[in-house]
C-alpha cells in the first residue's frame, strides 16, 4: 500500500493541487511574512486542542461541533497560508485511504434516496475527517502527545469522581435503558456528563489505556492511580455489555504488547508495582461481580440470544440492515441517522424501531456501500499491520505511546460489533486523535530540528562550540541558534542560522512573544538552553521542543526534560558539555574548534606580510578591553606600563611582534600608542581578519577576553594573564595554553563573590618577568 503515495505524487491531480498551492503561498507571502498575528496560529491552536480535549466529554454534541470547527480555521490558515507548509506533499497512505473513503461516502450521498438529509449527515462526519487532519499535522511529537494525556488524565479524573457521585446518591436513568428482564432490580447505572450509560463506556474504553499508560508516562503517582481505579469503575457501573466487550479486547491487546515489549524495560520494583496493580484491579472488577447479582446478570445475558429482549432485538435489527445493505450494496444510502431512520421504515418489524444498524461494520457498508466498508477495513489492515512492524523499531517512550493508542482504536471497534455507539462524537473524536498519534509514529526519520539558546558575546559562543559539534556529530540536524548580537559572529562565519536576542535592549512583550509563536511553528525537535535566569525554561517550554536540556540551578528547572549542574569546577566548555551528556550517554568531549576558510587565511597573510611579519614567526599582543566589560565594572587590564616593558623587551630580543586590538578597545591602548608610536599596532576590519592575524601567529599573549577564547577555538599556543577570574573555567588545563598570575588569598573573586572587580586589583599587578618567562616557553621552543 505504501505506493498508493507514489501514485498520488506521480497523478495529474496532485500536480494541479500543489501546484496551486505554491501559486496561493507565493502570492500572499509578502502580506503573511509582514504579519503579527499569523506566527500564533499554530501555538493558538496547539493549546487550543489541550483545552478541547479536556472540555470534551462535559461539552454536548452542538458545542463540540463549534469547537471543532475553529480548530478546522485555525488549521486551515495555518496550513494552507505558511510558505513552509505543504499539504499535498504530505499525504501518508492512511490520510489518502481516508480520503477514497470520504469521497466514496460522498457519492453515496448523491445515490442517496434522501438528498438533503445525506447531504447533512457528510457534512457532519466531515467534521470528524477535518479534526483528523488537524490532529495529525498537531501532535507529531511526545511532548505535545503527553500534554494532550495530561488534559485527557485530568479531565477523566473529574469525570470519574462526578460518576462516583451518580453511583454513591443512586441517580435516576433519564431513559429507558433498562431491559424488561431486569425491571426492579434498583441498579444504578451512571451515565456521567454525557447522559447515556452506553455513550460513557464507550467513551471510557477510549480514554483508559491513556489513563492506564500516563501512570508510567509520569512522574506523580497518585491522580494517574487513582483516575485508573475510578474510571475503572465507572466503565463497570455503566452496566453496557458492549462497553465491557471493547474493553475486555482493548486491555488484551494493551497488556499482550506492555508485557511481551516493555517487561525487559522494567526494574523488579516496577515489576511488583505492575503486578499489585493488575491484581487489585482483578480483585476489585471480582469483588463487584460477585456482590452485584445485576451485573452478574447483564455478563451471563451477552450469550442469550432470543431469550433476551436487547439482544432479540438487535438480532431483528441486524437481519433487517443486513438486507438494506443488499438491496444498496454498491451505493450505500446515505450518512446519517434520518437517512437510515427514514430507509429502514421500509424493512422494519413492528415495535423494532432503530436509527442505527448496532454493528458499526455494518452501518458503514449500509451507508456508504461495500467499497466504502472494504476500504474502512482496509485502513484498520493499514494501521494493525504497519503497527505490528514498525513497533519494535520505537525507543521505549513510543513504545508505549503507541501501544496506548493502539489499544485505544481496539475499544471502539470491538464494541462497535454490537452497537454504533462509535458514530457519536466522543468516542469517535477519541479514535481518530489515538489514530493521529499511531500515523505519526509510523512516519519514517526526518532531519532533526534543533534550537540552541546561548546569549553573551564571543567568548560565551566559542565556549558553547563543543554542544554545537556533537549535537552535529550525533544528528545532522538543521541548527538555530538564540544569541546576542555581541556574540552572532562567531556563527555567522560558520553560516548557521542565527536569532538575534538582546536582552539588555529590554525587548518588549510584544515582540518576544512574537518570536515564541514563530519557534514554536518549526516544530523544534531538541532544544538546549545555558541561562540561569527564570524565563530561559518559560521561553524553551512555549517553544515546544520535546526534548528540553538546561541546568539544574535555574530555580524553574522542572520545565526541562533534562537538566545537568552548571556547577563552575571546570573548563566552562565542559560544563554546558553536560547539557548533552544529559541527552547522549555516548557522546565524547572535545574542546573549542574553528576552522579558517582558505579565503580568510590568504587575505591575512597578504596582510602580514604588508607588516614585513613572517607568518608563524610573530608575537601577537592583545591588551585592550571592551568599553562593555569597562562600562560593567569587570576590567581586568594588566598596567600599561607593564605592556610598555614587554614589548620593549621583545624589541630589544629582535622577536617579531604585532599589537592587536578590536574596534571596541581603541580608548584602552590609547596611552600604549602614544608611547610606543613606531609599534605595529593592528585593527582587523573583520572578525574573520582578526582570527586570520591570532592563526598566524607563533604565540598571543591577552588578557581574559574574547581573542583568548579565539586562540584556544585556532588551538594556538597561548600565555593568559589572569587576575580577578578563575582560568580553571576560561581555559583548558593544558601545556599549549599558559596561564601566569599572581596568588593572592581573595582571588578569584569575579562571579564567585561579586560581580564587579575591586578598584585596587592587586591580583592584576602580575611581573612582567612572570610574563616574559611563560613568553620565552614558546619562542625559544
Amino acid at each position: 500500500m505504501e505506493k498508493l503515495v507514489q501514485i498520488w505524487r506521480e497523478s495529474l491531480i496532485f500536480r494541479f493541487l500543489n501546484s496551486l498551492e505554491i501559486n496561493i503561498k507565493s502570492k500572499i507571502e509578502p502580506i503573511i511574512t509582514t504579519s503579527f498575528f499569523f506566527p500564533f496560529f499554530h501555538f493558538v491552536l496547539e493549546y487550543y486542542l489541550y483545552i478541547f480535549l479536556f472540555l470534551l466529554p462535559f461539552l454536548s454534541s452542538g458545542k463540540i461541533a463549534i469547537g471543532i470547527f475553529i480548530a478546522f480555521v485555525l488549521w486551515l490558515v495555518d496550513t494552507f497560508l505558511a510558505k513552509d507548509r505543504r499539504f499535498f506533499e504530505t499525504l501518508d497512505t492512511f490520510t489518502l485511504l481516508y480520503i477514497i473513503f470520504m469521497l466514496i461516502n460522498l457519492a453515496s450521498t448523491f445515490f442517496s434516496p434522501y438528498l438533503v438529509p445525506a447531504i447533512k449527515g457528510y457534512l457532519k462526519f466531515c467534521v470528524y475527517f477535518g479534526l483528523f487532519l488537524v490532529f495529525r499535522d498537531v501532535f507529531k511529537d511526545k511532548e505535545k502527545i503527553k500534554r494532550a494525556l495530561f488534559v485527557i488524565l485530568f479531565s477523566t479524573f473529574l469525570l470519574s469522581l462526578y460518576c462516583l457521585y451518580q453511583w454513591i446518591i443512586k441517580v435516576p436513568p433519564l431513559a429507558g435503558w433498562e431491559d424488561v428482564e431486569f425491571v426492579g432490580e434498583n441498579v444504578t447505572r451512571v451515565y456521567g456528563t454525557l447522559q447515556n450509560p452506553n455513550l460513557l463506556g464507550g467513551y471510557l474504553i477510549g480514554v483508559f489505556p491513556f489513563i492506564l499508560s500516563s501512570i508510567f508516562i509520569f512522574k506523580f503517582k497518585s491522580v494517574p492511580i487513582f483516575a485508573t481505579l475510578l474510571s475503572f469503575l465507572s466503565i463497570i457501573w455503566t452496566y453496557s455489555r458492549g462497553a465491557y466487550l471493547g474493553f475486555l479486547f482493548s486491555m488484551l491487546v494493551y497488556f499482550y504488547f506492555i508485557f511481551r515489549i516493555i517487561w525487559g524495560y522494567l526494574t523488579k520494583k516496577q515489576r511488583k508495582i505492575i503486578f499489585a496493580f493488575i491484581i487489585l484491579l482483578f480483585f476489585v472488577g471480582l469483588g463487584i461481580l460477585i456482590k452485584s447479582s445485576y451485573l452478574q446478570k447483564r455478563i451471563l445475558s451477552a450469550f442469550t440470544l432470543w431469550g433476551h429482549s436487547s439482544n432479540a432485538t438487535r438480532i431483528v435489527i441486524w437481519q433487517r440492515s443486513f438486507k438494506i445493505f443488499r438491496d444498496f450494496f454498491l451505493t450505500g444510502i446515505g450518512l446519517g441517522n434520518d437517512v437510515f431512520r427514514r430507509v429502514y421504515a421500509f424493512y422494519m418489524e413492528p415495535r423494532f424501531t432503530a436509527l442505527a444498524s448496532y454493528n458499526l461494520f455494518m452501518e458503514i457498508g449500509i451507508e456508504g456501500g461495500i467499497f466504502a466498508l472494504l476500504v474502512f477495513l482496509l485502513m484498520l489492515y493499514y494501521l494493525f499491520s504497519r503497527f505490528i512492524r514498525k513497533y519494535n523499531l520505537w525507543n521505549l517512550d513510543y513504545k508505549v505511546i503507541g501501544i496506548t493508542a493502539f489499544a485505544s482504536i481496539v475499544a471502539p471497534l470491538f464494541h462497535g460489533f454490537v452497537d454504533t455507539i462509535w458514530y457519536r462524537p466522543y468516542p469517535q473524536i477519541i479514535f481518530w486523535f489515538s489514530v493521529s498519534i499511531i500515523i505519526n509514529l509510523f512516519k519514517e526519520n526526518k532531519e532533526s530540528k534543533v534550537l540552541l539558546f546561548n546569549l553573551g558575546g564571543l567568548g560565551d559562543q566559542i565556549l558553547f562550540l563543543p554542544v554545537i559539534k556533537a549535537i552535529k556529530e550525533k544528528l545532522n540536524p538543521k541548527i538555530t541558534i538564540i544569541t546576542e548580537r555581541r556574540g552572532r559572529k562567531i556563527y555567522d562565519i560558520l553560516r548557521m542560522n542565527v536569532i538575534e536576542f538582546n536582552p539588555k535592549e529590554k525587548l518588549s512583550l510584544k515582540d518576544t512573544l512574537y518570536l515564541i509563536a514563530k519557534l514554536h511553528r518549526e516544530n523544534y525537535d531538541l532544544s538546549i538552553s545555558t541561562g540561569k535566569s527564570p524565563f530561559v525554561p518559560i521561553f524553551m517550554y512555549l517553544v515546544g521542543a520535546p526534548v528540553r536540556a538546561g541546568y539544574y540551578e535555574n530555580p524553574l528547572s522542572f520545565l526541562y526534560t533534562h537538566k545537568a549542574s552548571s556547577k563552575r569546577n571546570e573548563y566552562m566548555a565542559r560544563v554546558h558539555f553536560r547539557l548533552v551528556e544529559a541527552i547522549f550517554k555516548d557522546v565524547s568531549y572535545s574542546n573549542p574548534e574553528l576552522e579558517l576558510s582558505e579565503d580568510i587565511k590568504e587575505e591575512t597573510k597578504k596582510n602580514t606580510e604588508k607588516y614585513n611579519l613572517r607568518p608563524f614567526e610573530y608575537v601577537l599582543l592583545h591588551p585592550g578591553i571592551s568599553k562593555m566589560s569597562i562600562k560593567r565594572g569587570i576590567d581586568r587590564r594588566w598596567p600599561m606600563e607593564n605592556w610598555i616593558e614587554l614589548i620593549k623587551r621583545l624589541k630589544e630580543n629582535d622577536i617579531e611582534h604585532v599589537i592587536i586590538y578590536g574596534p571596541d578597545e581603541e580608548d584602552s591602548i590609547r596611552d600604549l600608542k602614544e608611547e610606543l608610536p613606531n609599534s605595529k599596532f593592528v585593527s582587523p576590519k573583520s572578525l574573520e581578519e582578526f582570527l586570520g592575524w591570532i592563526y598566524y601567529s607563533k604565540v598571543m599573549a591577552c588578557l581574559d577576553s574574547a581573542p583568548l577564547h579565539l586562540g584556544v577555538a585556532l588551538k594556538k599556543p597561548i600565555v593568559a594573564l589572569f587576575g580577578p577570574t578563575n582560568p580553571m573555567e576560561i581555559v583548558p588545563m593544558e601545556p599549549i595554553y599558559q596561564v601566569v598570575k599572581i596568588d593572592l588569598p581573595c582571588e578569584p573573586c569575579l562571579w564567585d563573590k561579586r560581580k564587579r572587580v575591586c578598584e585596587a586589583l592587586d591580583c592584576m599587578k602580575i611581573p612582567v618577568d612572570l610574563v616574559w618567562e611563560k613568553l620565552m616557553i614558546f619562542i625559544k621552543g
